[in-house]
């Protein structure tokens, strides 16, 4: 930004196959992200009942726990309160469906999310 005398970028967009979860998290604590208007990424949400830690998609995590399911939950969380809100979020089409849920039912996997800068750093600053 600085070498091209940017103030702002109007939009990031990433699909990391399922390491969305552990840039987040960085992105979130970068003053740059400040500048950052729109964010879209596809979420990858891969949890396969039964499926133990470091199964067959250990690179998002694999397993269905808890634990893994609060953290995206407070990784969307910190958008919200870094000034995002929530404007698209539909399936892939081209996901595949993975178990979810101990009924047997198929859901997609994965999600394309955007988020809007709603707030300017003050007010989330003031807010917070």
């Amino acid at each position: 930004m600085k070498l091209l005398r940017h103030d702002h970028v109007d939009l990031i967009r990433f699909d990391v196959e399922g390491l969305e979860w552990e840039m987040l998290p960085a992105l979130l604590r970068s003053p740059a992200f400040y500048k950052v208007r729109q964010v879209t990424f596809e979420a990858h949400f891969w949890t396969r009942v039964g499926e133990p830690e470091g199964g067959t998609r250990a690179v998002a995590g694999g397993g269905h726990t808890a634990a893994r399911m609060y953290g995206w939950i407070a990784m969307l969380r910190e958008l919200r309160q870094a000034g995002f809100r929530l404007f698209a979020a539909k399936p892939n089409p081209l996901s595949t469906d993975e178990l979810l849920s101990g009924d047997g039912a198929a859901r997609p996997c994965c999600y394309q999310l955007g988020y809007v800068r709603a707030l300017p750093k003050s007010d989330v600053d003031s807010a917070a």
